[in-house]
């Protein structure tokens, strides 16, 4: 056995759109036949960068030369996350044919699960609000909040929170989601 120094890398996408902008990602390992692997993206009309994510999400994973030796990716939202089981050093690049604004910000950490827990006394018209702290954010972070109703119980302030956090374009753009179960959002 071998051990596996390559983490999750993070690829999050930015910028204005540019039609017919050529994007790529070049995938750098010693274990690829030429030692380097390119994979290509043309901006259609009507693109977001969810959808161009998405496609070089596909796009990676669709390589016979990266899934031989481990490389795939995820994408959600904006952000594409690249994985690496190959038992040498993975690295990304990131290119595009035109000087188009679009970029590719690459080796953001993946970030795990976080949980906020709802308790205590429930109180009507106590406002509750998260914020996501992130490069990817205008202003590198977007708070969502939610309003306390009569009607509510510490379950349903989590489902509303959660459901904040899922309405918010900003957040979904870069790959933000929640769930809300029992008292707890994560």
């Amino acid at each position: 056995m071998t051990a596996n120094f390559n983490t999750v890398q993070g690829a999050l996408f930015r910028g204005t759109i540019t039609n017919g902008n050529v994007l790529t990602l070049t995938v750098k390992d010693v274990a690829l036949v030429t030692g380097a692997e390119t994979v290509s993206y043309t901006i259609p009309s009507g693109a977001t960068l969810t959808s161009i994510a998405t496609a070089v999400a596909a796009a990676i994973n669709a390589d016979a030369n990266l899934t031989s030796i481990g490389v795939s990716a995820t994408s959600s939202g904006a952000l594409v996350s690249l994985s690496s089981n190959s038992v040498n050093l993975t690295t990304y690049l990131f290119g595009k044919t035109l000087n188009g604004p679009e970029t590719l910000v690459i080796g953001l950490p993946v970030n795990g699960t976080q949980t906020a827990a709802i308790g205590g006394t429930k109180t009507t018209g106590d406002v509750l609000s998260l914020t996501v702290y992130d490069a990817g954010l205008t202003g590198d972070k977007e708070t969502v909040s939610y309003t306390v109703v009569a009607a509510d119980t510490l379950t349903t302030i989590a489902t509303a929170l959660a459901a904040a956090v899922n309405a918010d374009s900003n957040l979904s753009g870069i790959g933000v989601t929640a769930t809300g179960v029992s008292t707890v959002v994560n």
